[in-house]
This record gives C-alpha cells, sequence and structure tokens, in this order.
C-alpha cells in the first residue's frame, strides 16, 4: 500500500464502507481496519479493543497479545487534507498518555478516574493491570493517515516504546 493510498477519500471510498455501522467516524473505522488488517484481530475483538470516546485518558485502543506478553496502546490521528502532517505535539502527548499505562497503581488510578464506561470494561476485562505488574511490555502504537513531518520523525527516533505506522 503506497502512502498515498491512505488519503482520507481514497481510504475511505475503498477500504472503510464495511465499517460504517460499526464506528460513527472516520478515525473509529481507520482504527478498526488497522486491528483487523494489521494485528489480524477478529471483528468482535477489533470492537472490543476500541475505546474511543469522551474521558479514553488519549487511547484509541488497547489490545493485549498474551502470547508475545505485550499490551498495545494504540491512538489514531486522522486527517482530512491529504496534504497534512502530524508532528512532534502529536507524539510527545501520546507519550504521556503512555505513561498512565507504566504500572499496576497508574492503571488502576485511570480506572477509577475515568468516566468512559468502555475504557473500564476492557482494563477489567484484559486484566491489564495485573498483566502489565507481571511484566508485560507497554508499547504505543501511533497510526495515521498523514505522514510524520521532521519534528515527529525526529522525536520518534528518541522514544522506542513508540511504533509509528
Amino acid at each position: 500500500m503506497k502512502i498515498e493510498d491512505l488519503n482520507y477519500n481514497a481510504f475511505s471510498e475503498r477500504e472503510l464502507k464495511p465499517y460504517s455501522k460499526r464506528a460513527p467516524d472516520f478515525s473509529g473505522r481507520f482504527i478498526r481496519w488497522f486491528l483487523e488488517n494489521i494485528y489480524r484481530l477478529e471483528e468482535i475483538d477489533a470492537d472490543d479493543a476500541c475505546v474511543d470516546a469522551k474521558h479514553d485518558k488519549g487511547v484509541d485502543a488497547i489490545y493485549v497479545d498474551d502470547v508475545a506478553e505485550t499490551v498495545y496502546i494504540i491512538q489514531a490521528k486522522t486527517k482530512i487534507k491529504d496534504s497534512a502532517e502530524f508532528g512532534d505535539t502529536e507524539i510527545k502527548e501520546f507519550f504521556g498518555t503512555l505513561q498512565q499505562f507504566d504500572s499496576k497503581n497508574k492503571i488502576d488510578e485511570v480506572y477509577s478516574e475515568t468516566k468512559n464506561d468502555k475504557l473500564k470494561q476492557t482494563i477489567a476485562r484484559t486484566g491489564l493491570a495485573s498483566k502489565v505488574d507481571s511484566g508485560y511490555d507497554v508499547l504505543g502504537i501511533f497510526i495515521s493517515n498523514a505522514r510524520a513531518n521532521d519534528d515527529a520523525k525526529a522525536i520518534l527516533a528518541k522514544l522506542p516504546k513508540i511504533k509509528h505506522l
């Protein structure tokens, strides 16, 4: 897939139509497409992983891979304008988001503070706090249909816990 294939109109038309009943907006559809096509999740598992809504603490999806003992915290930044880029600000904000999930105590705090029921359910259903406490790695996955500018590329090179796809 070429970068221009991810442009808002082309990608919406070609790839995201089947997701329109499962997510109300481009970002929600994009995340589900990503989880199903990149991580190869089943439809129900992709939907369960998505927590994107008000009070989501900066998280759009949480996927726990028990085989690899890795927790993936996923953030999507989508753009409508085909020539749009994202910069280091978005990456720095996401880095802050990841810090909320690097220990059992912090995850327990997120659970008790959030008003997002989907986030609470995902934390509880996956046993997230105990898995992180037992040594699961926590990695950030930053996905976008926009290009990373030079500032974003520079900060990503310094943050090995964040992967840009």
